[in-house]
């Protein structure tokens, strides 16, 4: 049994210890080798490739000991993996690739294996371009140093790569070739004009937009042997592109999406509670699986942990050191693993539907959302859940709508296209209070809303309210008081709903942005949610909010008395003598 196929069993039948995902990749490949060569997958697994690629790789020296190092079982299953599938004319089977894994588990080390095997080997014979591609310089120059110490060395020890690899400060040539190896950044010029036959583009969770990836990318079109692959631990913040390729790569191992030219590998932990657990620690480290390694990194992770701890830090080690993604601060609102949990697999009907709409009302010159919450019962479960959503409207007044993207890092744009948001259109860049009218209104009578009320900051009486008010009586008005008093309860409320999964939502990604971006800000009668910077937009949680202020008491039957008209609690009664008559 070759390297790749051992692993796949070791892991599957449990010698190996590994995480949910790494299983399912595990059995992706298994699966796929059921139907090699076949009309509907036209690839094959070629084991005396694997053979050739891993002899090669058992020679190269380590860039610490300067000597060649014994391969562990999943660095060969990764090279088996990313070699040994080929497309039935002969060629490469993965175009893309997605490696991640918690710190110092030879990440770069296996990423420069790649580089120079096919700087080296690759096709075509002349011209090939190895990229070390990062958000920064310095992340692209330690793989690329990886690379020219590795081949400083075999050049050492064999004469014939001495002779053709020429070794520069910053690029790696075969001159007879006219092939190299180059790293670039976010700020290098002429990435345009590459044409990259393997690129590894480094830990891309800093990478705050995907400009130099797509640079890269456009490169590459043209080549079906072509390889972009990235490589990168989690990281502090679910709002940048690579998270949204981790949740759609996530979808591809459970078998939800299909993208057979894409190879993924995730090692990571498949709770945060296995914190506390160091035999588990393997699924995000799979260093651990050598005996020499285990001692060292157990004893190192306990000790950053316990620091983590201390500190009140603890999101930072569950991200470096167990490879799961969480937002920097320890005071959001909800943990992006809880809102994943809450996505709706298909999507849900809204026709004629009982909705609570919140309107956050922005200033002319910044962002208004609606926010929609829509109680139902789950017919699968017979459990009483509610679905939200929202819809944005975007301001360009400052900078136009490409500054406004890097500030929010959002693609406005594209989710545009999608759906998600409208951009104004007034020269001027302010919000089309009009336009947003008449969203509102179609979006209603489009989908045969039942209109329970329209929940909205009272200190913010703006010309929308005011003609919701003079045109729609029969849509319930209710202002809503920006303060913790009124926002606890359904703020907790919320919260916990969404622990139970009971608040379910369709993956909208200004939502998701805008509920990672809430952190909770408590005092003396509660709490509510705020955020850390002005840069981090929370319209749609706070328009979501004000409709679930009347919407979560829905199921309760008190919402209403026997001849339809509301029931308030004291605390509501408290709120409306204070907002309407200024007790």
């Amino acid at each position: 049994m070759d390297a790749g196929n051992r692993y796949c069993h070791d892991v599957l039948s449990g010698k190996i210890v590994a995480c949910e995902k790494i299983k399912k990749a595990c059995q992706r490949h298994l699966n796929d080798l059921e139907h090699v060569r076949t009309k509907d997958f036209p690839y094959y697994y070629d084991e005396e490739i694997v053979k050739k690629v891993l002899q090669f790789i058992s020679i190269v020296p380590d860039v610490d000991k300067g000597v060649p190092i014994e391969l562990m079982p999943f660095q060969k299953w990764i090279l088996a993996m990313l070699f040994g599938w080929r497309r039935t004319d002969g060629g490469k089977r993965w175009r893309n690739g997605f490696i991640s894994m918690a710190r110092t588990n030879s990440k770069t080390q296996i990423a420069s294996w790649l580089c120079i095997y096919d700087f080296l080997f690759g096709t075509p014979k002349n011209n090939r371009q190895i990229i070390c591609a990062s958000n920064s310089m310095d992340q692209a120059d330690r793989l690329f140093s990886y690379c020219w110490n590795s081949l400083d060395r075999l050049g050492n020890q064999f004469d014939e790569i001495e002779k053709i690899v020429d070794l520069k400060y910053n690029e790696i040539t075969i001159k007879s070739q006219g092939s190299f190896i180059r790293k670039v950044s976010e700020d290098t010029k002429g990435v345009d004009s590459i044409h990259s036959t393997f690129c590894d583009f480094d830990e891309g969770h800093q990478a705050k937009t995907r400009s130099l990836i797509s640079r890269l990318q456009s490169g590459m079109v043209a080549n079906d042997e072509a390889l972009l692959l990235q490589t990168s631990t989690a990281g502090v913040d679910p709002k940048v592109p690579l998270y949204d390729d981790y949740v759609m790569l996530s979808k591809v191992l459970d078998g939800k999406i299909r993208m057979d030219d894409y190879f993924v590998a995730i090692w990571e932990q498949d709770s945060e509670k296995e914190m506390n657990n160091p035999d588990t620690w393997e699924k995000s480290n799979p260093l651990m699986a050598y005996p020499q390694k285990k001692k060292s990194l157990t004893k190192g992770i306990i000790s950053e942990r316990d620091k983590a701890i201390a500190q009140k830090n603890v999101n930072a080690f569950l991200v470096k050191n167990l490879n799961l993604w969480r937002q920097a601060s320890e005071e959001s609102m909800i943990n992006v693993n809880d809102w994943n949990e809450t996505v709706i697999d298909k999507p849900f009907d809204i026709d004629e539907q009982d909705v609570y709409i919140g309107i956050d009302l922005s200033k002319s010159n910044d962002t208004t959302a609606i926010g929609f919450v829509y109680p139902f019962v789950d017919h699968e479960d017979g459990k009483n859940k509610f679905y939200i959503d929202s819809h944005s409207f975007i301001a360009t007044r400052y900078g136009g709508i490409e500054e406004v993207e890097k500030t929010h890092q959002l693609p406005y744009r594209r989710l545009e296209d999608e759906g998600y948001c409208d951009i104004t259109r007034l020269e001027t860049g302010i919000i089309d209070i009009d336009f947003v009218y008449e969203w509102l209104c179609n979006y209603i009578d489009d989908h045969d809303l039942n209109v329970k009320a329209i929940c909205y900051d009272d200190w913010n009486f703006n010309p929308l309210i005011a003609k919701i008010e003079r045109d729609h009586q029969d849509w319930t008005l209710v202002g809503i008081r920006q303060g913790t008093k009124t926002l606890n309860t359904p703020t907790r409320e919320m919260r916990m709903q969404i622990y139970d999964k009971k608040i379910l939502h369709n993956e909208n990604p200004i939502l998701r942005a805008s509920f990672l971006n809430a952190i909770l800000l408590e005092d003396n009668n509660g709490l509510k949610v705020d955020k850390k910077k002005n840069a981090n937009k929370i319209d749609c949680v706070d328009a979501v909010i004000d409709a679930f202020t009347q919407g979560y008491l829905y199921f309760d039957g008190s919402d209403e008395d026997d001849d339809g008209l509301p029931n308030l609690t004291d605390e509501q009664w408290n709120e409306y003598f204070k907002t309407q008559i200024g007790f």
